[in-house]
Formats: structure tokens, sequence, C-alpha cells
């Protein structure tokens, strides 16, 4: 039976089911907006290392990438030094020579592991820094993480663990090269919660930039060492200055993210994207970039593809939980 209501007149009418009002939505508030930020840098990673993996195949050495990256970024960074910022002190040159070595020793790691082996894979197995950034955050500062976000970095890493299963199970170039990105992955973690945790009272966006100069500068003293590193195969020079151009830009997004947003955690479940990016990538525009892995990984872009699909589902479900 429908309800009653009083009209003006006095006498009262049956209401329409039509008229009822409609039950309650209940939506997360706006999506943090500098989430965008990690999302972009996982899109424009995919893109140089597509590129540094095409130098790579045209007989480019993995420390000559590793070496010319690292003085590019510094430079990169130079305009940085131009915002205003707070003073940088004693304390924050050792907090910064600290980051520095993992940095280094990171990217050092990074450029073999994809001489080695597939960027479809390596990228995405990078995601494994999401719980470990979340870990090292609750170390470093004592900050308690919502229980999505705990949720979205297991989901990640069973991700990872599905995606790496065919090649794990090997003992190819495949194999080496996950364990490479594992411990890079280990290093990248704590450089990111400790700039997160030191960069805001430590020159801010000064800090941002002492950084690479310094990891610049140390890959300098090794080329004055041996400048034969420098060596570059002609057909490798294009594919390498992009891939460097566009590594050191989203690097520099994703470290602009990390010092002013204070999110290291959040920042990175996003930035696992590049997963699902390398993927894509190699899958539709591999022939862009004379990639052949859609050929050669066979069976194993499937478990690769299922990997980093969990890993988008992690990307939900933490910017939900961020959300709200």
């Amino acid at each position: 039976m429908l309800p009653e209501k009083s009209v003006p007149d006095g006498t009262t009418k049956k209401s329409s089911p039509l008229r009822r009002a409609p039950p309650p939505v209940y939506l997360p508030s706006a999506v943090p907006f500098y989430l965008l930020i990690p999302l972009a840098a996982a899109l424009v990673y995919t893109v140089g290392s597509l590129y540094c993996k095409q130098a790579s195949d045209q007989g480019l050495r993995s420390d000559t990438a590793f070496h010319l990256f690292n003085m590019a970024g510094a430079v990169l960074y130079l305009p940085l030094f131009a915002v205003p910022h707070d003073a940088l002190t004693l304390g924050s040159l050792w907090r910064c020579a600290v980051i520095a070595v993992l940095v280094f020793l990171g990217n050092r790691g990074t450029f073999a592991a994809i001489r080695l082996g597939d960027v479809s894979l390596i990228t995405p197995i990078m995601g494994t820094k999401v719980i470990l950034v979340a870990a090292a955050a609750v170390a470093f500062s004592g900050a308690a993480l919502p229980p999505g976000m705990w949720v979205a970095a297991g989901l990640t890493t069973l991700g990872i663990l599905v995606m790496g299963s065919r090649d794990l199970a090997s003992a190819g170039a495949n194999r080496r090269a996950i364990l490479l990105v594992l411990g890079c992955s280990v290093m990248y973690a704590a450089a990111d919660a400790l700039i997160s945790l030191w960069a805001p009272g430590h020159g801010g966006l000064a800090f941002l930039a002492l950084l690479p100069l310094l990891v610049g500068m140390a890959s300098g003293l090794f080329v004055l060492r041996d400048p034969s590193v420098l060596a570059v195969p002609a057909a490798a020079r294009a594919p390498l200055w992009k891939g460097c151009f566009y590594l050191n830009a989203q690097g520099l997004a994703f470290g602009l993210a990390l010092a002013l947003f204070h999110d290291p955690a959040g920042a990175n479940v996003v930035y696992g994207t590049r997963g699902l990016f390398s993927i894509a990538a190699v899958w539709f525009a591999g022939k862009w970039f004379a990639n052949r892995e859609r050929d050669t990984a066979g069976h194993s872009m499937i478990t690769r593809l299922t990997g980093a699909l969990m890993i988008t589902a992690a990307v939900v479900v933490a910017v939900w939980s961020k959300s709200n």
C-alpha cells in the first residue's frame, strides 16, 4: 500500500512510486590529484625502458647506458636549484649522500637487468618495490598505513610472483634479471622512503636536485678513470638518448611527487601500472622499438599479463583506500 502525504488543501493523496527519493549513493571523496603524477611517470618509464632495450640490442654496454643516464640526470635536475627552496645544510648533504648511494646501486642493477631480460618482465617485477616501500615507511617514520594499502601491496607482490613464475623456474638470462631487479627494488624502496622522510626538512626541492647531482658526479669519476666507457655504437645513439631523456624525466616527476606530497606507498602502488603499460607496449607497439618479445616470450606473455592485471587491481584498491 502506497504511503499518504498531506497537500495544501488539507486532503491527502497517495504518493507515486516514481516520486520516491532514490537511495543514497556513497562515493569516495575525490581521488588525490597527485597520484596522476606517478601514473604519468609509469607510462613514460615504459617508453624510456623500451628505448634503452633497443639501444642494448644494438650493442650498447649496460655500464655505458648507466653512466650516461646518471650524468644526463645531473644536468636535467639543475633547474630545481633556481626554484625557491630551504637552505641546504651539512645534515642535508650526508642524508642526500646516503640516498645517492642507494640510487646509484639501484640504477646500475636496473640497466644490467634491462640488457639481460625482457622489458615486459623486468618492468612489472619492479613493482615489488611497492610492499618494500610500505615496510620502509613504517620502519623509518613509524607511519601507519591504512589496511587497504597493505592489501594493495600484498596483491602487487602476488602479481609479481605469478608474472615471473615461468622464468624463475628456469636458469636463463631472465631469471638472473629477475634476481637483479629484486635487489634493485630494495635499494629504490629505501631511497623513496628516505626522500619522503628527509626532503621536506632538509632543502625540499634543492634536496631533490642534489641527489642526481651526486649520482652523476659519481659516474663522472668512473668515466674519468675509463673514458672508453663512453663509446656508443652509431645505431644505438638515437634510442640511447631518447631512453635517457624519458627515464630521467619520469624520475624527476616521480621524485617531485615523493618530495611534495609525502605519500611513498600510495605513489609507488600507482607507479606499479608501468608493468601493465610495458606488456601493452610490447604487444601492440613493440615493432616501433624493434622489440621482438611478443614473438620470443611465447606463453610466458599470458602469465605476465595475468600478473600485471593483478597489479592493476592493486592500484584500484590503493586509490580507493587513499580517497576514503
